[in-house]
């Protein structure tokens, strides 16, 4: 009986007992009932998708209900074979010739029909051996650990159970059969044969399985629960793209957790559609909902984000609030105070040469300075040889750099390998020839000093693929000179609009989108906190931002040309405090009301060619000691100001083309600005100012 137990094998079915005559029929039995329930369980499935509208299922799905027809035919054609092996193994077999008692062999136990919960083989294997009438001390030995080995498993299982953890059917059985195992093992180490309370069945009563079992089988797997999915509306809401491009709304490294948190996702959604799951498996599903939250966050974020810059465009084309409140500035304030360690003081005080300033109590850079106010006494200093002394002095220590010496030397925060090249987009990746090039340069950005920082891409009158705005562009955070003409609908367009600037925000520091036909300026120049120069001169602009979006870049810009459009109104200007040129030709402004004259300290040069303006206001004499370019030609002046004469460094004034009322002080002009402010002293009557 061992030596038979020995030599059985894997495949061993109940139809192969000794004696019988069908054991290949009966294999080939399984088999067929194997590929039946395959075909059934794929069909159930295809049911599932059919529920679904079409526009939800992607191309494998589609291609799963499209193979309904011949899975059905499969299905019958199974059936069939399945039938007619069942009438084949109903007919009546040889009996096997009866065998002596003693030679009798130990029968193995029978393999369950297909339509029942089958055993796994090795438990089959154990149980043969409980069976036996006799062991031998070593397989004794070896059958008393195995069953040991599953009390422990059982152990664990019972553990969950009272943690409040749900087990599987197969679980429930394991756990079930505690008591058998133990009785087992009692009966083995005390020497004495097992006979369990189940008596496994004989070959000669095990019927083969006929089709109707089958059918009963495959009823049975269909009526199966299906897993539950509690979170499916969910899931396919945070799997949805989302309201913009994240990497420029918000930042790349969003950007990157959004689609590993969509991947993950959706690898989760497989395991809803899966019969049973490990312990892994049943972890992952448990984050889900952790997962949604945070795709869901993600979402609606760019969607606010979105429909804020989409309210700032329509906002763009309507005329805004031109009024704007300058801060309240506190008197008395110092001259400068340390950011490091709070000190405050004269300028004198500081330590150091120009340019590298530090304080004189830490040595930090880090120093706010704070400009004085105009008092009315200022007037009576400049008047006496005092006052140039201290224009002289305080010129000394103005800066038109954005960073001091020691700023510029200081090494930046060392980054970790990889980050630049995972922020910059591949060559690749961009449609337009320009953009390319610019990124395969000092090569592929390897080469950091040979790299090009500008870009320029004059496409006017081109077609394809210039119609198209290439978004690549606003990931191109080491730019710092981006000239674009395009074709008019292309920066005009939503893509360009809504998205820039992008990673420029990082570096750029000139812009130049002249002669694009924008009909307003783009909102996210509010976002260029580094940007010195912006031409956005020849377009169709009608009306600028707000004061607020000046106001964000007000600390860096210092050139902005706005010539060559339909704009009514600079009120708006009033935040810029650090502009050297402005250009405002060909325009239709009527007064230059919106300049802060007082604080434009740094203005050297002024044109605003061929307006409707009528008056140069007295207030330019604000800017004495900077400006030195004023071009006013073909406006509609009939006077100029007598505070001409207190602009000490001007060079240039141009006012040809104006209905100047007294020829004299053309003439004057005409001969240059000494003669002009001679003449216009004299008739002012001023107290000897030169």
């Amino acid at each position: 009986a061992r030596a038979s137990h020995r030599e059985r094998k894997p495949g061993w079915t109940a139809a192969c007992a000794p004696g019988a005559g069908f054991c290949s029929m009966a294999v080939d039995v399984v088999e067929v009932e194997k590929k039946l329930r395959a075909v059934r369980k794929k069909l159930a499935q295809i049911d599932k998708l059919k529920e679904k509208s079409p526009a939800e299922l992607d191309a494998a799905a589609r291609e799963k209900v499209a193979s309904e027809a011949e899975l059905k035919s499969q299905e019958r054609d199974l059936e069939q074979q399945l039938a007619a092996e069942g009438q084949e193994a109903a007919a009546p077999k040889p009996q096997p010739k009866p065998q002596p008692p003693k030679a009798a062999p130990a029968r193995p136990p029978p393999e369950a029909p297909a339509h029942k919960a089958a055993e796994p083989a090795a438990e089959a294997d154990d149980d043969a051996a409980a069976g036996s009438s006799s062991l031998s001390p070593m397989e004794r030995e070896k059958r008393i650990k195995t069953i040991k080995k599953k009390l422990q498993q059982i152990q664990k299982l019972k553990e969950k159970l009272s943690g409040g953890e749900a087990l599987d059917p197969e679980a429930k059985e394991k756990v079930a059969s505690e008591s058998e195992l133990l009785r087992e093992v009692a009966a083995l180490e005390a020497g004495e044969d097992f006979v369990p309370t189940t008596k496994p069945q004989r070959p000669a009563e095990v019927a083969s399985p006929t089709a109707g079992d089958s059918e009963a089988a495959g009823a049975q797997e269909e009526a199966e629960p299906v897993r539950e999915d509690p979170h499916a509306q969910e899931r396919e809401q945070a799997l949805a793209a989302p309201a913009g491009d994240i990497g420029l709304l918000i930042d790349d490294e969003t950007e990157k957790r959004f689609k590993a948190l969509q991947k993950k996702l959706r690898d989760i959604g497989k395991l809803h559609e899966k019969d049973k799951l490990d312990k892994l498996q049943q972890d992952k599903l448990k984050q889900e909902l952790g997962f949604i939250e945070e795709l869901q966050a993600i979402h609606a974020k760019a969607a606010q984000l979105v429909e804020e810059r989409r309210a700032r465009m329509s906002a763009a084309v309507s005329k805004p609030k031109a009024t704007f409140e300058p801060k309240a500035r506190k008197a008395n304030l110092p001259a400068w105070q340390c950011l490091e360690c709070g000190a405050s003081g004269n300028v004198e005080h500081l330590t150091g040469s120009d340019g590298a300033l530090a304080c004189n109590k830490c040595g930090g850079s880090e120093i706010k300075y704070n400009a004085p106010g105009r008092d009315d006494d200022d007037d009576d200093d400049e008047d006496g040889d005092g006052g140039d002394a201290t224009a002289a002095k305080a010129k000394r220590f103005e800066s038109k750099d954005l960073k001091t010496k020691r700023q510029k030397n200081q090494q930046p925060a060392s980054k970790k390998a990889g980050d630049d090249a995972d922020s910059v987009p591949k060559p690749e990746n961009a449609t337009w020839p320009e953009i390319k090039e610019v990124l395969e340069s000092g090569d592929r950005g390897v080469d950091k000093s040979r790299r090009k920082k500008g870009l320029e891409v004059n496409q006017a009158k081109a077609g394809a693929p210039y119609t198209v705005f290439d978004s690549t562009l606003l990931k191109c955070s080491f730019l710092t000179r981006v000239e674009l003409k395009l074709p008019p609908p292309t920066l005009a367009s939503e893509a360009f609009q809504l998205y820039f600037p992008g990673s420029l925000a990082e570096g750029l520091l000139e812009l130049i989108l002249k002669e694009n036909e924008l009909a307003s300026v783009p909102p996210g120049i509010q976002q260029l906190q580094r940007i010195r120069s912006i031409d956005l001169s020849h377009n169709k602009i009608e009306v600028l931002p707000d004061a607020d979006t000046w106001d964000s870049i007000a600390e860096s810009l210092e050139l902005l040309d706005l010539s060559f459009n339909k704009i009514s109104s600079i009120a708006m200007l009033a935040p810029l405090k650090k502009l050297s040129q402005v250009k405002l030709d060909a325009n239709q402004l009527t007064s230059l009301d919106g300049l802060s004259w007082g604080a434009l300290k740094q203005l050297s040069m002024l044109s605003a060619v061929g307006n409707q303006l009528a008056e140069l206001p007295e207030a330019v004499a604000e800017c004495a000691g900077s400006i030195e370019y004023l071009e006013l030609s073909e406006n509609k002046l009939t006077a100029l100001p007598t505070a001409i004469c207190d602009l000490k460094k001007l060079k240039a004034l141009n006012v040809a083309g104006n209905p100047i009322k007294d020829q004299k002080t053309v003439k004057a002009a005409e001969k240059g600005i000494k003669d002009l402010k001679a003449y216009l002293n004299k008739i002012g009557g001023t107290k000897g100012k030169k």
